[in-house]
């Protein structure tokens, strides 16, 4: 699924090898989008705009906040966050959208989940980085090798059993973008990584652990 920052493209959707244009229901721009599956997804984008997918058609969905939303995660059908402009975090509760204090007014521009088990959700933007604390339903900053501003994350956490010599993997990895060509990468701390570009980095996708994409600006 692909969304637009120009209210005069539609949404588009890849299925298979043909990339196809759904109608939106709104002229807003939008920013970010994570499917859960084929029938259940969502797009945000400015002023509180969230669009929701049956696996038909999009539909305006009601938003908690009229602030410009860039980045969303969502972990299943019933758990998600979104993150914006003046600091908004808003969360999915299974029925509805709710605002949470972030304890910050920077800008948040993207969030990530480690996956596929349990949930660790982070938040990143002008400032650096947020945690959410699930015992305490807080976010907390995060202590980093380098500031921000930070536009892009991904993480990953996982546990496989290795039948010889008998015993659990885990594997934690994680990726972080920014302004300047900063690189951050977690193992379960954050490090910073060196890479081979100053330029604005924007986006950043993990295929595994020693396959990792980057894209920015020229």
């Amino acid at each position: 699924m692909a969304v637009a920052s120009s209210s005069s493209l539609p949404l588009a959707h890849a299925g298979g090898r043909v990339w196809t244009c759904y109608f939106s229901p709104t002229t807003k721009d939008l920013f970010g989008v994570s499917m859960v599956n084929s029938t259940d997804g969502w797009i945000v984008g400015d002023d509180g705009t969230i669009l929701h997918w049956d696996g038909v058609r999009w539909t305006a969905f009601p938003s908690p906040t009229t602030e410009d939303l860039r980045g969303i995660y969502m972990f299943n059908s019933t758990y998600g966050w979104a993150v914006g402009l003046n600091g908004v975090t808003i969360r999915w509760n299974g029925t509805a959208w709710e605002n949470v204090n972030s304890g910050t007014t920077q800008n948040l521009l993207a969030i990530a989940a480690t996956a596929p088990l349990i949930p660790s959700y982070y938040a990143v933007g002008a400032l650096g980085m947020l945690w959410w604390n699930e015992t305490s339903e807080a976010w907390e900053p995060q202590t980093l090798p380098t500031s921000g501003p930070f536009r892009a994350i991904t993480m990953y956490y996982n546990i496989f059993w290795i039948p010889f010599p008998g015993r659990f993997e885990i594997i934690m990895d994680g990726w972080c973008v920014g302004s300047s060509g900063k690189m951050l990468h977690w193992d379960g701390d954050w490090t910073r990584v060196i890479g081979p570009t100053t330029a604005e980095l924007n986006a950043v996708s993990r295929v595994s652990s020693n396959d990792v994409w980057v894209a920015g600006s020229s």
